[in-house]
């Protein structure tokens, strides 16, 4: 059974098919003027976790107890909730924009149907959640896969809109559990060769925690500032002068220095890599990998 994983992390309002009062609510976005505030003054934070192929008369989650435990059990499951075209690429489509694949034209996982290409194609680059997450004043992260068809070839033709930060999972890598290939923010392509992918991509999750976290903390700052400023002055005492800064170490450990580089023949891209220097091997595809040792 093939495994992925994705993670979003971000403030969010969005509304889905729901039943209030009796009355079902349309589905879609509620967008609200960016800056606006939900009841309390404060927006809601949220980290999404998208796990793929999940079947219920297969019971997938069989074999997989701490995300049974995790979200299953200890969550809400809609036991009414279908998916119209219960197949990867065009599923996830769906899931970003709120259309089924009638309608977003995305009907297979790969070119000229479905795939990276196909989202492309059809218009949604500016049309889906995290744009307009975005839009309503929200910091967005992500890792993990996106879509098929996310290539090492095709990652920056154009780069995917709507993120604050991203780290993404590149095919023909996705599947490779130890040998993935991600690609983060507008870097090139990155090989963890010799890795847990799913170990790669918790700790990327992790550091977008941490990037969210000091985003807000900066945010706050600036506001508490601002107020302070805005504040009528005492002649009997200067107001004090409070700094807000992120206090908790780290949670992860920064990454290993890169060591050999591997090149692609059929291009001038790189795919960096952490893991020791080894005879040249072939890669899937067209690629092939020549590795160099570091000079000392």
């Amino acid at each position: 059974m093939r495994f992925s994983a994705a993670a979003l992390v971000a403030g969010l309002q969005v509304s889905a098919a729901l039943v209030v009062d009796g009355e079902q609510k349309p589905l879609g976005f509620q967008q609200k003027p960016k800056g606006t505030a939900t009841k309390g003054n404060k927006q809601p934070n949220i980290v999404f976790t998208l796990t793929d192929d999940q079947d219920l008369h297969l019971q997938s989650l069989d074999y997989l107890p701490l995300i049974k435990k995790c979200l299953a059990d200890e969550g809400t499951t809609y036991k009414r909730h279908y998916c119209t075209t219960a197949i990867c690429c065009p599923a996830r489509v769906s899931l970003w924009t709120g259309k089924q694949a009638h309608n977003t034209n995305v009907t297979d996982v790969s070119p000229p149907y479905g795939g990276l290409p196909k989202f492309i194609s059809q218009g949604f680059n500016e049309a889906y959640l995290p744009v307009w997450l975005q839009e309503a004043g929200y910091d967005t992260y992500y890792t993990g896969k996106l879509f098929n068809a996310h290539t090492v070839d095709n990652y920056d033709s154009p780069y995917l809109a709507g993120w604050n930060g991203s780290d993404f999972l590149l095919d023909p890598y996705t599947y490779s559990y130890l040998n993935a290939t991600f690609q983060r923010n507008r870097d090139a392509p990155v090989s963890y060769e010799g890795q847990y992918s799913v170990d790669v991509l918790a700790e990327k999750a992790y550091r977008f925690l941490d990037d969210a976290a000091q985003n807000l903390l900066t945010v706050t700052s600036s506001r508490a500032s601002l107020l302070q400023q805005q504040a009528p002055s005492t002649a009997a005492q200067p107001p004090k002068k409070t700094t807000l800064k992120n206090s908790s170490p780290s949670l992860l450990p920064s990454p290993p220095p890169a060591t050999p580089t591997c090149f692609r023949t059929s291009s001038s891209r790189a795919l960096r890599t952490s893991t020791p220097p080894r005879a040249p091997r072939a890669c899937p595809g067209s690629r092939s990998c020549q590795y160099k040792a570091p000079k000392t």
